[in-house]
């Protein structure tokens, strides 16, 4: 027999056990699925995994809406800009500053609420505490739009629960949550509002500005602050709860 016959069966029978090896794998990986599912749905067990299950997507909505209230604060901003004033539990940031305009675009808006959601949803989830219960979970996949009256989440997500031996996997597909949400509104008002200050700082038309709010079915205030800047809040009431977006000009 040539050397490379022999060559050939020697692949030939590495291909064959290699293959063996994997059916091997998959039937014994699909028997321990099945014996975890079951063990999950013992009625001592299944109580425990549906309260998980509810917390894990309570923590998802929860962490959403703390993004939303969290950057209004902050002018848009999760992570603060260049030029801000620091309050010392939170920052203000400025929209417009020795001469530069800085408001932030939609997508750097929906950039920093996604990086607010992957960034914080592991405190909560570490908050999940069931006896004899473990979980883990991969950095989850968060895409963000802010649309014209509400702001859409759309989170993808595996959390994998193990007690014992035994394991089940919580996978959110294309998970969303819409809050509604006059945000769009408030960010083509606050950049409005900063065009029309860097136009003529001192003459600011307020009724141009009122008018132009009421467009947008929102109320703003301009407020003296610290070093002869102006602090300009734009609210709104007409969702679930009040909701105040905040920057400085100077």
């Amino acid at each position: 027999m040539k050397r490379g016959q022999i060559s050939i069966f020697i692949i030939l029978a590495v291909v064959i056990i290699v293959g063996i090896l994997l059916i091997g794998y998959f039937i014994k990986k699909n028997n321990d699925n099945k014996v975890s599912e079951e063990f999950f749905e013992n009625i001592d067990v299944k109580p425990s995994l549906d309260k998980i299950e509810n917390s894990i997507f309570d923590c998802v909505n929860k962490v959403s809406e703390e993004s939303l209230e969290s950057i209004a604060v902050q002018g848009g901003y999760y992570n603060a800009p260049d030029n801000y004033f620091d309050l010392g539990w939170t920052f203000v940031p400025y929209f417009y500053y020795n001469k530069i305009k800085n408001v932030p675009d939609i997508d750097v808006v929906e950039s920093e609420l996604k990086n607010y959601v992957q960034d914080n949803i592991y405190f909560c989830l570490n908050e999940i505490n069931v006896k004899d219960f473990d979980l883990s979970y991969n950095v989850p996949d968060v895409d963000v739009k802010i649309l014209g009256e509400s702001v859409e989440f759309n989170v993808d997500m595996k959390v994998v629960v193990k007690k014992e031996k035994n394991s089940i996997q919580f996978d959110l597909n294309n998970y969303k949550i819409v809050y509604y949400s006059s945000l769009k509104n408030i960010l083509e008002l606050s950049n409005y509002i900063v065009d029309s200050y860097v136009e003529d700082s001192e003459n600011i038309c307020i009724d141009c500005l009122v008018d132009r709010a009421d467009e947008k079915d929102v109320y703003v205030d301009l407020i003296e602050f610290e070093d002869d800047s102006t602090i300009v809040i734009i609210s709104e009431n007409k969702y679930n709860k009040p909701y105040a977006f905040e920057f400085l000009i100077k």
